[in-house]
């Protein structure tokens, strides 16, 4: 029973990294030499890695998360933005 809780906190650890490292990819801007009107080529790393664990995990990784995720992604990007807007100025 212990290695089972084990494997459980250790993939949980797993899924919330994933979701970070796709967060940040979500924010990071792209290199200098690729022109802006390319922009929408970025794939959504977030909503990628969503589906991933959805099919991978769908007992652990559902609507509820996917809501969850969905808000702190929007507060991310509001963050970004305004952090953004106010070091340029």
């Amino acid at each position: 029973m212990a290695t089972v809780a084990g494997e459980r906190d250790s993939s949980l650890w797993v899924i919330l990294l994933t979701f970070t490292v796709a967060m940040l990819f979500s924010v990071v801007s792209l290199p200098e030499f690729i022109p802006w009107q390319l922009g929408y080529l970025r794939p959504q790393w977030v909503e990628l890695v969503l589906i991933y664990w959805i099919m991978a995990l769908p007992h652990r990784i559902g609507i509820f998360s996917a809501w969850v995720l969905g808000l702190f992604v929007s507060l991310l990007c509001q963050f970004a933005f305004f952090f953004l807007s106010n070091s340029i100025a």
